[in-house]
């Protein structure tokens, strides 16, 4: 599991999606083993089992056989939103946890628990699908590249160090690991700068190669400053196109 120092319990009885080092499971139903599935090279699930066979695609069709007769039976049970838990190895690329995200999203799942790892305790962070007036609220962006962090607010983005404007990699990483703490540091200095930020959550995405670890690491760094106080609470994914 990814570390992270988020603090909310697992609820039980949800459907549980795993992305292991080997596997894509959910619950103990083995939906593709990933040495014939993934393309290592592209660090994504390979075309043949996307949905409509498009290597573009992020809909896994595997996933979305097994997951459709859970979403006709809450259909059934006319629930309005469902919850997923997923479980991913820290390891994974951003890319194959955003597949199986999406695939999720289609199958009608709103709501998701990313079970991670606080000091051996199973603990969660949990994420909505955005609403169309999150999205529109959501006015700082953070991708994750091979370098360290890029952060833009209103569409514009901070230069290397966060301090002014301008083109570099705004948080570089330190001695070749990424600085969450100058992270931390420079989503303070933007709630400061931009008082009219709003509450929407931070867009989060990253290269397609990147640990699902640090995406967990940079949401706690962006969740709150060192004494607690809310920084940018929520986050919603998407993917580099």
């Amino acid at each position: 599991l990814a570390e992270s120092d988020a603090t909310e319990p697992r609820t039980s009885l949800l459907v549980n999606v795993t992305i292991s080092k080997t596997q894509l499971r959910v619950g103990d139903q083995v939906v593709l083993e990933l040495a014939d599935a993934y393309d290592p090279q592209f660090h994504r699930i390979r075309a043949q089992y996307k949905l409509g066979g498009h290597v573009n695609s992020l809909a896994l069709l595997p996933l979305m056989k097994v997951l459709q007769p859970l979403r006709d039976e809450r259909r059934r049970q006319r629930e309005l939103i469902s919850t997923a838990a997923i479980v991913v190895d820290g390891a994974t690329p951003f890319l194959l946890f955003a597949e199986v995200m999406y695939t999720l999203e289609l199958a009608e799942f709103g709501a998701f628990e990313l079970v991670v790892s606080n000091r051996h305790e199973s603990r969660v962070i949990r994420v909505t699908v955005p609403s169309q007036e999150d999205v529109k609220a959501s006015n700082v962006d953070v991708i994750a590249v091979n370098g360290g962090f890029i952060v833009s607010a209103f569409g514009s983005r901070f230069g290397s160090g966060c301090r002014e404007r301008g083109p570099g990699i705004t948080v570089p990483q330190s001695n070749g690991t990424y600085d969450f703490s100058a992270l931390r540091e420079c989503a303070a200095k933007t709630r400061q700068r931009f008082p009219n930020v709003g509450e929407g959550p931070v867009t989060l995405t990253a290269n397609p190669d990147v640990p699902f670890q640090v995406i967990v690491s940079a949401m706690d760094a962006l969740r709150s400053r060192d004494d607690g106080a809310a920084l940018f609470p929520r986050a919603r994914f998407t993917i580099l196109r």
